[in-house]
């Protein structure tokens, strides 16, 4: 998608933008707007990026070289044309694309979903159940590495501001938005505002780029503070900080938890291998949900889609209805049934948080031993790695550390961060590290046997990767389907004519 908004009359600075400077003009009226310099057109606001790559006054005069009428910037350049500084220049950019854009949040109904965990899948329950009431939603997955073909991946402010457009043009609401840390630290969303904002859980994640959790956690109450005169909070009872958000917070809050207290409850009543059965109780009203995926982190998820749901005006049948229509979730425990005498599971729990709660509900349905893969994602915080290893000890019979599928690293190379996964255990004679990770995949399904629970972590999930042939799933089922033809014809007898004696 182009990183330019248009309007056919244009907007104005001074009205758009509070907080603002005009040089070189009483005011700046725009039609379209862009921070990248080569699809800079005639006539176009172009905005500085002061963090990207580049040199800022190079990167502003050879915009101005190609027809750039006006700058937005947070500091007066030595340039001719027209400028409007700003203290926030991804603030203002995404304030001016949305009013370009002819404000389509005011005419959608907005759904802003934040956690550390639980977005994505919040999220696809939460369009499930609007599928289910007959309503046509949208989903906006958030991605700092790729968006799949079918959804449309907003570029920066002016994206996010123009695909919001096209969804209400298209008569398609709710909008939902994953807002994660990253895009709302950078204000990519900060031209959004919400009509609920859902707050799955704030843990401690992305500090490599937050550089500590206060910071962490301001990113995540930023949601808080876009929400509509009438908006709705929604958050996690269990989790401490989302709780003090919604405290802090001056809207109405409905609280959904498993454990604590809330308006919104659930008890798990049954949990196999295939699946799991709760009693959702909502005030007066209970009803079974009976669900493919396990876990008490999948219950908590369905709580906060529930609650959604409920401030969107749906009723609890339509809720329940859409929760269990939502049968295949990709790589969230996603089970692969080939005939095995053991369960198998594939995942895409890639930090401490997530791997413990998919081996924590991977072991309750496991009688005998629970084996793990887990392998340290190359874009998360390095500081991580030793958590890792220390969760796969702690919770796995049997871990081994490999690769994780997102991890292209050529054959051969030096598999240095195994060493940090490493660093986490306390019995290094515990550990097993093959770095090919079909070679581990292979090896871990040979030794398990009946009863015990294999669980493939750091899967690559297809929301945010390309999805290949050559996944985990089809090399779990390709091995998994050789394993029986072996064992099938290993068990034959061949007929002999001969007499017995």
């Amino acid at each position: 998608m182009d990183a330019t908004a248009l309007v056919p009359r244009g907007v104005s600075l001074r009205a758009v933008l509070d907080r603002r400077r005009l040089v070189g003009a009483d005011d700046i009226c725009v039609r379209s707007i862009t921070h990248d310099w080569q699809r800079c057109q005639e006539g176009d606001l172009f905005v500085v990026l002061s963090d990207l790559e580049g040199d800022t006054l190079g990167r502003a005069m050879r915009a101005v070289e190609q027809g750039a009428a006006a700058i937005l910037t947070e500091c007066l350049l030595p340039l001719s044309v027209p400028q409007c500084i700003v203290p926030d220049a991804r603030e203002a950019y995404a304030h001016v694309s949305m009013a370009l854009a002819g404000r389509p949040d005011q005419t959608l109904l907005t759904v802003g979903i934040t956690g550390t965990a639980g977005k994505t899948t919040t999220s696809l329950l939460l369009a499930s159940i609007l599928d289910a009431a007959g309503e046509s939603p949208s989903l906006v997955h958030d991605s700092e590495l790729h968006w799949p073909a079918e959804y449309s991946r907003p570029v920066l402010q002016a994206g996010i501001a123009a695909h919001l457009r096209q969804v209400a043009s298209a008569g398609r609401s709710p909008a939902i938005i994953e807002a994660t840390s990253r895009a709302l630290a950078q204000r990519q969303l900060a031209g959004v505002q919400f009509d609920i904002a859902v707050v799955t859980n704030v843990r401690r994640d992305h500090l490599d780029l937050h550089h500590s959790p206060v910071n962490y956690r301001r990113a995540k109450a930023r949601l808080l503070e876009q929400l509509k005169d009438d908006g709705v909070v929604i958050v996690n009872a269990d989790d401490r900080y989302a709780c003090r958000l919604a405290d802090e917070s001056l809207f109405p809050v409905l609280r959904f938890g498993v454990h604590q207290p809330a308006e919104l409850t659930a008890t798990v009543i049954e949990r196999h291998p295939a699946g799991q059965t709760f009693l959702l109780d909502a005030g007066e009203e209970t009803y079974p949900v009976s669900t493919p995926v396990i876990g008490e982190w999948f219950v908590s998820n369905c709580l906060a889609a529930t609650a959604a749901a409920l401030a969107l005006g749906i009723d609890l049948t339509t809720i329940v209805r859409g929760i269990e229509q939502a049968r295949h979730l990709p790589r969230r425990l996603e089970r692969i049934e080939c005939g095995q005498p053991f369960s198998v599971y594939v995942d895409a729990a890639a930090t401490p948080e997530t791997l413990a709660a998919a081996l924590k509900s991977v072991a309750q349905v496991a009688s005998g031993r629970v084996w793990c893969l887990v392998g340290p994602p190359p874009d998360r915080d390095p500081q991580q790695r030793p958590w890792l290893g220390r969760v796969a000890e702690r919770y796995a019979d049997h871990a081994v550390i490999t690769r994780c599928e997102q991890d292209l690293t050529p054959s051969g190379t030096p598999f240095e961060e195994a060493h940090d996964l490493l660093d986490g255990y306390d019995r290094l004679a515990s550990s097993r590290v093959l770095p090919s990770r079909s070679a581990a995949i292979e090896w871990v399904l040979s030794q398990a046997t009946a009863g015990d629970a294999v669980l493939i972590a750091g899967s690559a999930d297809p929301l945010v990767y390309e999805e290949t042939s050559d996944n985990d799933v089809a090399l779990v089922k390709e091995l998994l389907y050789e394993r029986a033809r072996t064992t099938t014809s290993s068990s034959i007898v061949p007929f002999c004519s001969g007499s017995l004696n």
